[in-house]
């Protein structure tokens, strides 16, 4: 276990924020860290010697004393005939102010009621509550700077960020964080944003660079979630949206889901998914140029944020290790969630874990109670066998290598249609011919294939193929193919 997560649970303790769990597990690294036994023994004589500090009050009064040299000083200033000179008249009343004032506040008066000075009052958005937004998944290097701090420090799962941090991710890099129940937003890598305002159901998050992908819960009449890039504003009620800063300070909206308003100053306009448009700065909105967006429209859903309804106080992380220069992809219980290295905030209980690198799949049955649980036990995802007749030869781990080496021809058949069928499911077995010198000569849909819109597609894919050179002449080859959304159970 490292060491920063015991100094962010220390400072979880210091506010009261610690559950049993984790204070149970901070003193039993406690009992064998030396370094964070000198961290937390730091904090305690600091806590020790600002105890006695006391903020001084304002030093005693004497009031009678004050009443009696004001008083005399009144007497002495009145002349024989009982009227004052015009310049010792305003003296006086001055003098007689000060004798009110200082009766008015002696001890032994009784206190007046306090008077209702007409003004200002606090509007809607001053009464609500700052509140916090909670980070669940961290791939590769984060850093945040929040208010008050001297520096940066590292991003890791449960940590809390508010008004006013600044967030930045690195190459290869990505971070969640949920701000209300089901509503989040996700940094990708080399984003630079700030949390410009963050309070009760009301985020505006100042995009500076890179891309941002949120997913929305249907929100209130006065709840407001924003992204705010340069003068520009893009505001939703509920959907699932992403914002870019592209090359020329051009700004690229893409609506997955619902519909989100761009504005700038008075100048607005609507998208309804699914839409892309991308607004060039000074240019007026309505010249925005607009297209289809690139993202598939189970990208950027709940799920794949890992946002939830709500937490609850019994949390655990998974942490999945990896090579930050090629790292493979992850799906926890079949939802993709990133790159490896990736921790990611959960519910306590078992999980299936899948690492993706180069075609090749690892499973993990694991059950996932702690902090930084770690899988250890692979269980190789078992694939169908491809089925060879015996015509010629052909092995078959070196089809399923490159048919594994062509995964984005198939899910590009699959994003396709997706976009018009936002549930769609099929499972097709392509039949197809591998001749003498390696290449495909023929390859159609033997079953399945309810859409004929993949088949075609899947078909004109397999046909640019080429594989090794069969041993003994053409070899016909029949591979299964099964498709759904991410997250979908079967």
């Amino acid at each position: 276990m490292t060491h920063w997560l015991a100094e962010l649970l220390l400072v979880s303790r210091e506010d009261g924020a610690l559950s049993p769990r984790g204070s149970a597990w901070l003193e039993n690294h406690l009992s064998g860290c030396a370094r964070c036994r000198a961290v937390r023994d730091r904090g305690v004589a600091m806590r020790e010697a600002l105890t006695p500090l006391r903020r001084a009050g304002p030093p005693p009064i004497d009031f009678d004393s004050v009443e009696r040299a004001v008083r005399g000083k009144l007497r002495g200033a009145a002349p024989a005939g009982g009227s004052l000179p015009r310049p010792l008249m305003f003296a006086a009343a001055a003098a007689a102010v000060v004798l009110a004032i200082v009766i008015g506040t002696r001890d032994d008066h009784a206190p007046r009621p306090a008077r209702t000075i007409p003004g200002p009052v606090a509007t809607a958005e001053e009464e609500r509550a700052l509140t916090a937004g909670l980070v669940t998944l961290v791939q590769g290097s984060v850093f945040a700077h929040r208010p008050l701090d001297r520096g940066e420090r590292r991003v890791v799962p449960r940590m809390q960020v508010r008004e006013g941090t600044r967030i930045v991710t690195a190459t290869r890099a990505a971070v969640v964080v949920q701000t209300s129940p089901l509503t989040g937003f996700r940094l990708e890598e080399r984003t630079r944003a700030e949390i410009a305002r963050l309070r009760d159901r009301d985020l505006r998050l100042t995009l500076l660079h890179g891309s941002v992908g949120s997913s929305v819960a249907p929100l209130r009449d006065e709840d407001r979630f924003e992204v705010a890039v340069g003068s520009l504003v893009v505001a939703v009620r509920g959907t699932r949206f992403s914002v870019s800063l592209e090359a020329g300070d051009d700004v690229a909206v893409e609506v997955l889901e619902g519909v989100v308003e761009v504005s700038r100053y008075e100048e607005r306009t609507i998208l309804r998914a699914p839409a892309r448009a991308v607004f060039k700065p000074g240019a007026p909105l309505a010249d925005a140029v607009r297209g289809a967006p690139e993202a598939s429209p189970g990208a950027l859903g709940a799920p794949s944020l890992n946002l939830r309804d709500r937490w609850s106080e019994a949390l655990a992380s998974l942490r999945v290790p990896g090579d930050r220069g090629t790292g493979g992809e992850v799906r926890v219980d079949g939802t993709p969630m990133g790159i490896t290295p990736l921790l990611v905030l959960r519910e306590p209980g078992p999980a299936t874990v899948e690492t993706i690198k180069a075609g090749e799949i690892t499973r993990f049955e694991m059950d996932v109670s702690g902090f930084d649980v770690e899988p250890t036990t692979p269980i190789v995802a078992e694939l169908p066998a491809p089925v060879a007749p015996a015509v010629g030869r052909l092995e078959s781990a070196k089809i399923r290598r490159v048919v594994q080496s062509h995964r984005a021809d198939v899910q590009r058949c699959y994003e396709r249609r997706l976009k018009r069928e936002w549930n769609l499911r099929d499972r097709v077995e392509m039949r197809f011919t591998v001749g003498a010198d390696g290449h495909v000569t023929d390859a159609r849909a033997q079953r399945g294939g309810a859409n004929a819109g993949i088949v075609e597609c899947l078909e004109a894919a397999v046909r640019s193929w080429t594989f090794d050179r069969p041993d003994g002449g053409p070899v016909t080859v029949v591979y299964p193919l099964s498709f759904a959304p991410a997250g979908a159970s079967e």
